[in-house]
């Protein structure tokens, strides 16, 4: 037996939001650390609290019927984006 089980919408937003906070003030002290391994963790960890938000706030946005739940496919085509580095630009080829 599979339940749907879906989240109320002030708690999904509530949640995103907390990440999202947290991982931006979090971001703010990269770089002023003692030591090198403890500013790249923190950046790190602040990298997943602002992923979290994004899927977070797709949820909601899913469970509200604004956005249609994204299905992937294994037969995707190969495609290019541009990326720009501070040094150069780049192409990066994505399977």
């Amino acid at each position: 037996m599979t339940a749907a089980i879906t989240a109320p919408i002030g708690y999904l937003l509530h949640l995103a939001d907390n990440a999202l906070v947290l991982g931006q003030r979090n971001a703010e002290w990269c770089a002023h650390g003692p030591v090198l391994e403890e500013d790249i963790a923190l950046a790190n960890v602040s990298l997943d609290l602002i992923g979290q938000a994004r899927l977070l706030y797709q949820h909601a946005a899913t469970v509200q019927g604004r956005v249609q739940p994204k299905t992937r496919s294994r037969t995707s085509a190969t495609k290019t984006i541009s990326a720009t580095s501070p040094c150069s630009s780049c192409r990066i080829t994505v399977r």
